[in-house]
């Protein structure tokens, strides 16, 4: 916002001379309250997201394995799984896209049903930004999950 009027200011006026006067005035002018206000909205409206394996588990159970995130709010029904930052093998979804995922009925619970191997270091990451609110918002940031299992 501000940004965009400084650069218009700056393009107006080609000597510095000109205008660091007009830029001061516009600064000085910038209402910080409007900003922290906007800042506050759109922390409201964003979406807060918890998942039932933490990023360095180790020992978590071989086979089949249900991923559970759960959504502070309710949610457009998608997937957003991503690569990891390690190079773990990122785990295989126990049937076919569409029927290895489910949603609670208000929408803030996604079950993600996964088949994983013994013995196998996995990494992946929840793609916080991908996932939407009912009303458009994002989730937020992207999660990354390294995790181990057992037998």
């Amino acid at each position: 916002m501000l940004e965009k009027h400084v650069n218009h200011l700056y393009e107006k006026y080609a000597v510095m001379e000109d205008f660091m006067p007009v830029y001061i005035r516009t600064v000085n002018a910038f209402s910080c309250r409007d900003l922290a206000k906007a800042k506050a909205e759109a922390a409201r409206n964003t979406a807060t997201y918890t998942c039932n394996i933490a990023d360095g588990d180790s020992l978590i159970p071989s086979g089949r394995f249900k991923l559970v995130i759960t959504f502070s709010k309710p949610m457009r029904p998608v997937i957003a799984l991503g690569e990891g930052r390690k190079n773990g093998e990122f785990p295989t979804l126990a049937y076919s896209l569409m029927e290895s995922f489910d949603w609670n009925e208000s929408m803030t619970v996604q079950t993600i049903l996964l088949d994983l191997e013994p013995h196998t270091l996995y990494s992946f990451s929840i793609l916080g930004n991908y996932y939407r609110t009912a009303d458009g918002y994002t989730a937020g940031e992207t999660l990354n999950i390294d995790f181990t299992t057992g037998d």
